[in-house]
This record gives structure tokens, C-alpha cells and sequence, in this order.
């Protein structure tokens, strides 16, 4: 359900994106060009003009997805069996990838991704005609790409790594090899050829899993907001999760992101 409520999103904001682009002209609303995935829980760790400079000022100018930690294979026997084996036949094992939930997209990845219920209707169709060569044809699947989904444990970090390297159309068996790009934020080459340089292994949340692989920490004050933010920016991350809404006011988050002398002693006083 959450990646479904995920491709909802996305194809909402597009749309709204697209609708804008005459009312820009007119002084309006800018159009849409980068998409981000972010939750209540997402606080951003950087001063709000640089958080703009690193998602729009890349130098020529058409900007980067950050996909985060993109894999091609598991890295352990839940991933394989829950993930990766999960995905429905139909999906070329060779396009099958996993990233980071929390990412962004520039508009020609997003609108890429949002083609991906189209691009499988049509293999549907081929594979379909194929069945019924020489009998009656079969009836292809008319399914929306989630669906295929739907037996993953957290598909969302399946989902959009695949949709968009399965539009592309380039599989990693093209490119020869089995390496895994992203791991280290580096891209390993056959990362390149399914999703081009349109694409960086950076993640853009951070958050700290602790000892449990299930969910991460839950923050609530201000010193705790204090190590996300070193933590995240030694990263290189925009946004840090998890902390509870309505407890860290706008005042302290603004003192700690623009270093205005809130050390922890401070911190403390505060909360």
C-alpha cells in the first residue's frame, strides 16, 4: 500500500507540475522539476537556501537523481527471499534493483518511472501474443506496475530503482558483469548503463538504525536533532528521520541547521 500511495503521489505532483507551467509564464507557480520523497517524520539538516542549492545547482543544469544505495543483488537471505525473489515473473530479473525509500527525482526520471504501467502493458501484450501464437490468443495482464510488487516485503525500496531502469530498457546483463554501484555513493558501470548519469549514489535521508534492522531510531529533542544534523551532513544528506512531530519547534531547528551557538548545553536548557 505504501508504494502505490508512493505512485499516486508522484503522479499527482507531475501532473500539478505540468498544470503550473502555463501560470509560470504569467508570474504564476513554477512548474515541478524535482520530486522528493520525505515523510512527517523528515526534518531537513541544512539552512533551506542550501538544501535549494544542492538539489538545483548542479553546473549543467539539468540536475541529478539521488537514488541513494542502489543494489542489483541482495546483500543478505531476507533480501533475496522477501525482495528481490519476491518480484512477479513478468519483470525482467535483469531490472530488478533496490535503493533507498527516501529519494529524488528530476522530472525526466520521474516521468520515466510514471511510464512504467504503459511499458509493461506492452510486454504483456507481446508475451500474450507469443501464448497464442497458432491457438487463440491469450488475454494480457492489464495491471498497473505496482501490482507486480505485491508480494515484496518493502517493496517502496524496490520499486522505483526498477520502474525506472525497466522504462530505460537497458538491462545489467547488457553491460556485462554482476557489480553493484551506489554502495559507497560511487556508481559501478553497468549502474550507468541502466539509468545513465542522470543519476547519483547519494542518499538523500539519513537515519540511524541502532541495533534494530526493522526500524530506525525515534528522536525528540534538541540535542538529538544536534548529532542527526553532524551525522547527516557527513553524509552529505538533506533531510534526517526519525523524529516525533510537534516537539522540536521551528526556533530550534533554525538555531541548530544555521549553527547559531546552540551547543548541547544549550540543547538541554531548552528541551
Amino acid at each position: 500500500e505504501i508504494t502505490r500511495a508512493m505512485v499516486a503521489l508522484l503522479r499527482a505532483a507531475l501532473d500539478a507540475g505540468t498544470a503550473s507551467e502555463a501560470g509560470a509564464a504569467d508570474g504564476g507557480s513554477a512548474p515541478c522539476d524535482r520530486f522528493a520523497y520525505a515523510s512527517e517524520s523528515c526534518l531537513p539538516v541544512t539552512p533551506l537556501s542550501r538544501l535549494a542549492s544542492a538539489l538545483y545547482d548542479t553546473g549543467d543544469g539539468a540536475g541529478h537523481s539521488w537514488l541513494g544505495n542502489l543494489r542489483c543483488t541482495p546483500n543478505n537471505g531476507y533480501s533475496r527471499q522477501k525482495q528481490f525473489d519476491a518480484a512477479h515473473p513478468s519483470v525482467p530479473t535483469d531490472f530488478v534493483w533496490k535503493s533507498d525509500q527516501w529519494v529524488l527525482l528530476t522530472r525526466p526520471a520521474a516521468e520515466t518511472v510514471a511510464a512504467a504501467d504503459g511499458r509493461m502493458r506492452r510486454v504483456e501484450e507481446q508475451v500474450a501474443g507469443r501464448r497464442g501464437h497458432g491457438r487463440r490468443p491469450s488475454q494480457p495482464r492489464d495491471w498497473p506496475f505496482w501490482r507486480y510488487f505485491d508480494r515484496m516485503t518493502a517493496s517502496d525500496e524496490m520499486y522505483i530503482a526498477t520502474a525506472l531502469a525497466f522504462v530505460t530498457g537497458k538491462g545489467r546483463q547488457d553491460a556485462g558483469g554482476k557489480d553493484d554501484g551506489g554502495v559507497d555513493g560511487s556508481l559501478g558501470a553497468h549502474v550507468v548503463w541502466s539509468f545513465g548519469t542522470g543519476v547519483i549514489g547519494s542518499s538523500l535521508t539519513h537515519a540511524d538504525w541502532g541495533s534494530s534492522p526493522r526500524s530506525p531510531e525515534t528522536f525528540s529533542t534538541v540535542a538529538e536533532l544536534i548529532d542527526m544534523v553532524h551525522a547527516a551532513k557527513e553524509r552529505g544528506c538533506l533531510f534526517a528521520r526519525k523524529f516525533k512531530g510537534g516537539i522540536i519547534d521551528v526556533e530550534s531547528w533554525d538555531r541548530v541547521v544555521n549553527d547559531r551557538r546552540c551547543d548541547k548545553k544549550t540543547a538541554m536548557e531548552i528541551n
